[in-house]
């Protein structure tokens, strides 16, 4: 007979220990959805703004000016050259075979400084600002040359402009960093 009361004990015991072991289950699942549920009802909502940027230009002017149209800071290079051309069939043509023009030009080297064949700005760029003239003297064919028959000469501004952080994103693009004076 003693044998079954120490059982009949045991066993109460087993059932009090999973009771017990439910019990505190079921208190921490409502303590965690209590919890959730009050500050997803308490809570307002976060949003996360991000402005991507935007880096663009534009020449400005027949002396080179270019316009920055981006939302940062940039760095800009222009690059030149003077074609003959036509118009036929009220389309503008570039005639390369004509042989290229010989002309002449002053670039304004107070801002601009020459590397590989592109002319560098000097100066970081603000958004929406507009950088002084490429040119002091705008290209004009030499006096001795004048154009084929039916041609006129004429130049071809491009410009591209890069952000200016990180310092890694102009030096993979552009080979280096340009040096300028207002900036890093």
């Amino acid at each position: 007979m003693e044998n079954r009361k120490m059982m009949k004990t045991i066993n109460i015991g087993n059932r009090k220990v999973t009771l017990l072991a439910a019990a505190l289950v079921l208190a921490l699942c409502l303590a965690i959805g209590g919890t959730v549920a009050y500050l997803l009802t308490r809570s307002a909502m976060v949003t996360n703004t991000f402005t991507p940027a935007v880096v663009e230009c534009e020449v400005a002017s027949d002396d080179g000016a270019v316009k920055s149209t981006s939302n940062i800071k940039v760095y800009v290079r222009a690059a030149f050259t003077g074609n003959y051309v036509t118009y036929e069939n009220g389309q503008k043509v570039i005639h390369t075979d004509k042989g290229h023009p010989k002309f002449h030009y002053t670039i304004n080297t107070d801002y601009w400084t020459e590397r590989g064949g592109y002319y560098y700005y000097k100066e970081l760029v603000e958004p929406g600002a507009t950088t002084q003239p490429l040119f002091t003297v705008v290209p004009t064919l030499d006096n001795q040359h004048t154009p084929p028959h039916g041609y006129s000469f004429t130049y071809e501004i491009a410009a591209q402009c890069i952000q200016w952080q990180p310092d890694a994103a102009v030096t993979e693009a552009w080979g280096f960093k340009p040096a300028v004076t207002n900036g890093n």
